[in-house]
């Protein structure tokens, strides 16, 4: 009888947990719906992040598509959660942004759902920071086709991101080559003066700013142009088996591509197998095949120090 009460009772404690869990995946999902219904209040008084708070206003988007790997880690989450603080962080799933490429609608929407869990799991908190999916604010779309009478032709043939995803081929999207300009409509919107971006992202900042001052010049002042926030490690983060690629789940290697949902006895093979210069006579790097090391090593070691921080001063 008491062998049965105990059952009984470790059952509950079991029902009882997955219950708490599944309570605080509502209370994401929620907030996640909550924060993007208020988001219209921010783009209605754009002035609000230059004059209504002491704090400087961020923007910063990620696509919901592809697989997340570590080189969105350590390039962009990880600062997302650390700039919550000391920021106004307006952050987007740019959903938008995915669909210069064909994407089958559901999949969008479980892609965008799926990636706030990921960077509510990551830190992001809805009391500290806004984050909201891109296509769920017209004002986005509205504000594009007046940068796109503000931008050139000229501007955008010149951007490299669209040589290299185009491949010189005739038949790529219009969505693909304007990209920078709605790119350029997220942040100029909400008048955000810092947009954290890699290395690969500089020159659609630079078409963002030169684009903002046109418009400014032309029709008064309205509009922040924003500077770019690089971090110093972790910017660009190659792929382990084509070090001259960025790690990328679309234009990199399945091997050379750290998942953040890889196992970690698959992250260990992936790393073991990683291209580097064996022969120590420098043959691999004349090769450009050598992959360095220390940019990611840097980046999880600041990572490191800064969680051992806190322990210090308990």
């Amino acid at each position: 009888m008491a062998s049965r009460k105990t059952a009984s009772r470790d059952s509950l404690v079991v029902w009882r947990e997955l219950l708490e869990t599944i309570a605080n995946a509502i209370q994401w999902i929620v907030a996640f719906l909550g924060h993007v219904a208020t988001v219209p209040d921010v783009v209605a008084s754009p002035q609000a992040g230059r004059y209504g708070s002491a704090m400087a206003r961020i923007f910063s988007g990620i696509q919901p598509t592809g697989d997340k790997h570590i080189g969105n880690y350590l390039g962009a989450i990880r600062h997302w959660v650390a700039g919550q603080t000391e920021h106004d962080c307006l952050y987007s799933i740019v959903d938008l942004h995915s669909i210069t490429v064909p994407v089958e609608p559901a999949a969008l929407r479980d892609a965008t759902l799926s990636l706030a869990t990921l960077l509510f799991a990551a830190g992001l908190d809805p009391a500290k920071s806004t984050l909201f999916a891109q296509s769920h604010v017209s004002e986005h779309m509205e504000l594009a086709w007046y940068l796109n009478c503000t931008a050139t032709m000229g501007e955008l043939r010149r951007m490299t991101q669209f040589k290299d995803k185009s491949g010189g081929q005739e038949s790529v999207s219009v969505g693909l080559f304007d990209y920078p300009v709605l790119q350029a409509a997220d942040v100029l919107l909400y008048q955000a003066g810092l947009v954290p971006v890699g290395e690969d992202q500089r020159q659609h900042l630079e078409l963002m700013r030169d684009i903002a001052i046109r418009f400014n010049g032309r029709y008064g002042d309205t509009f922040v142009v924003p500077q770019a926030q690089i971090p110093p490690t972790g910017a660009r983060i190659v792929d382990l088996q084509e070090p001259t690629k960025k790690m990328s789940t679309t234009g990199g290697t399945e091997q050379g591509t750290l998942l953040l949902l890889d196992s970690p006895a698959r992250l260990r093979k992936k790393v073991m197998s990683a291209v580097t210069d064996s022969d120590g006579g420098g043959a691999c790097r004349s090769r450009k095949q050598a992959w360095d090391h220390r940019p990611p090593l840097a980046a999880v070691r600041d990572r490191g120090r800064a969680n051992r921080q806190p322990r210090r001063a308990l």
